[in-house]
């Protein structure tokens, strides 16, 4: 189950379309997977820079947070999937990184209806700091469980953010939580800030944080709906 929240809404006719009666074209043909932004890009193509949470910096990708799984599948649903499970890193400079990627797309001819950067937890958090780095208001975010909550440790940096960063938020965004995680819930007071109205989705799952530890449909369907939505 599903619920959309605060009213912030872009799209929601069509990604609830999509989530009741499934993607009607079928499936695509599968993506490949890759580390960094490819030097040659196809500008047909839809490639996808997906980051994973903080527990994959210190475990790396195993039965319990399976993220190389979560690539796979994303790759499945037919786009090309930018990701590593990288090693301790600070998210601003990470966030550089891949803003630079975005723009090395952009250079060669990818549109940017066809980029899309997304992450859970600590990997969402980049995904806003990214969006502030790349400022485009065409490029697709999707941001799973990833604005701490007050009383949490993630609060700090998330607060950090408000007070530094969240004016600068721009682009189309869907945020996503379960309505179960202890840890992390909207977004709102970032984009409070700023002139940028996200998506918010509520899963009713019970699985909290750790929902995205696995690929599952609950919120990969919606993620790509997202996605395709014109």
């Amino acid at each position: 189950m599903q619920k959309f929240a605060n009213n912030r809404s872009f799209g929601l006719a069509l990604i609830l379309a999509a989530l009741l009666f499934g993607l009607a074209s079928g499936p695509a043909a599968a993506g490949a997977v890759m580390e960094k932004a490819p030097a040659d890009p196809d500008p047909a193509k839809k490639y996808f820079f997906y980051m994973h949470g903080g527990y994959v910096e210190k475990r790396g990708s195993d039965s319990t947070y399976d993220y190389h799984s979560i690539l796979g599948a994303l790759a499945d649903k037919g786009f090309e999937i930018i990701g590593e499970a990288r090693g301790l890193s600070h998210p601003g400079r990470y966030a550089k990184g891949i803003a630079e990627q975005v723009n090395g797309l952009l250079d060669k001819g990818v549109p940017a209806a066809n980029i899309i950067v997304g992450g859970h937890s600590k990997g969402g958090f980049m995904t806003l700091l990214t969006s502030t780095m790349v400022g485009r208001d065409d490029i697709k975010y999707t941001v799973l469980a990833a604005c701490g909550k007050k009383g949490t440790p993630y609060f700090k940096n998330y607060r950090r953010f408000i007070n530094r960063n969240a004016e600068k938020l721009t682009g189309k965004f869907l945020v996503m939580w379960d309505e179960n995680d202890q840890d992390a819930g909207n977004c709102d007071k970032a984009f409070d800030k700023s002139d940028t109205n996200p998506t918010n989705l509520i899963l009713e799952t019970g699985k909290g944080h750790q929902l995205f530890y696995q690929h599952e449909e609950s919120w990969l369907t919606p993620v790509v709906a997202f996605i395709n939505e014109n």
